[in-house]
């Protein structure tokens, strides 16, 4: 497994801990720690010590983009399958066994998703199910295989399921992303999404349920609750990283292009018109001319797949024709709402 970390200490811990505390036999599985704090060494060793049947490795780099942070886990893990973890979420006890019980199943599964349950920031459970793409219009609890060759199937699922939300909740053949390490060193966010469309790339099935095996945390610092906290500065944070989820779609749509999958072009367009609608949106200095001719683009694509959020960014976008300020009291409203 592979914790990717970035200054949160208190939580690094944490998610160890939910590592090391796995139904799973420890000699089947390693931790590695992908980090940029060398307290995080210091973290691991007192893991250790609690867990000596743990097998836990820290690599350290200094400020590395996550892209670098994930090529680097992948090149140094050695086992068949990778399951990632970030530095603020947690695992239930039977994530592990689940995660090898699929793949060995079936050894030519490319990736499996499972569920998201929600834990706030001192990790106590909650009951609801807060942030963007977290709700599914159907169970999926006995495992649903897809089949990546077919974009149909794959638009189906992606309509009403967030197959391809929260790294945390994702575990993958190690080859099939080795294939992608170049490109995945350019990626800066929207990596979940990115290892997503690798694994359907390669051909191989894809397996999803939502038994909830995978603890979201919900806290200010992280990206999908980032308006909670100071809103002029988590706005700007939030234009940010909608830059690098341009730049991560433009990536995932060269490398389909690369290894012949244009069948799934209209699933990757349907993104990037998706994350170029937010991007509009947001950033002060495009006027409103530029936003309705967007959001005339986007409208056609709304139902394809992705309703949930599709119907959320249209209504950003509207109310943000009226002012931008609308259009972020709108932005806000939601996570207020879904935050209850």
């Amino acid at each position: 497994m592979l914790i990717t970390a970035y200054n949160r200490i208190p939580f690094v811990a944490r998610a160890l801990e939910s590592a090391c505390a796995q139904s799973l036999d420890p000699e089947l599985f390693e931790i590695l720690v992908v980090s940029n704090r060398k307290e995080h060494s210091e973290v691991a060793r007192e893991a250790r010590t609690r867990h000596p049947q743990s097998e836990i490795s820290v690599a350290l780099m200094e400020d590395p983009p996550l892209g670098e942070q994930l090529a680097l886990g992948f090149e140094l893990a050695r086992g068949r399958v990778v399951s990632l973890l970030n530095d603020d979420d947690e695992w239930r006890p039977q994530k592990l066994a689940r995660v090898a019980s699929a793949f060995t199943s079936n050894p030519s599964l490319a990736y499996f998703k499972d569920g998201t349950g929600f834990i706030d920031h001192d990790g106590r459970e909650l009951n609801h199910r807060p942030g963007p793409g977290s709700r599914t219009k159907r169970r999926v609890s006995s495992g649903l295989i897809i089949d990546s060759r077919d974009p149909g199937a794959i638009r189906a699922t992606l309509r009403w399921n967030p197959i391809d939300f929260n790294d945390s909740s994702i575990s993958v053949a190690r080859d099939v992303v080795l294939g992608a390490l170049p490109e995945m060193r350019s990626i800066r966010t929207n990596e979940d999404t990115f290892l997503f469309y690798v694994c359907a790339v390669s051909g191989r099935p894809l397996e999803v349920t939502d038994d909830p095996l995978t603890m979201y945390r919900v806290h200010g610092g992280g990206m999908s609750q980032s308006s909670r906290g100071d809103e002029e500065s988590s706005w700007r944070k939030l234009i940010a990283n909608d830059e690098g989820n341009s730049t991560a779609m433009e990536v995932i749509r060269r490398f389909a292009l690369e290894h012949r999958r244009g069948d799934l072009l209209p699933l990757i367009e349907r993104d990037c018109e998706y994350f170029r609608l937010v991007a509009l949106t947001r950033r002060p200095e495009i006027g409103r001319a530029d936003r309705a001719r967007q959001l005339a683009r986007f409208l056609p694509l709304m139902f394809r797949s992705r309703v949930p959020a599709g119907l959320r960014a249209t209504g950003w976008a509207t109310l943000s024709l009226l002012t931008r300020r609308a259009g972020r009291m709108g932005y806000n409203a939601v996570r207020n709402f879904e935050s209850r």
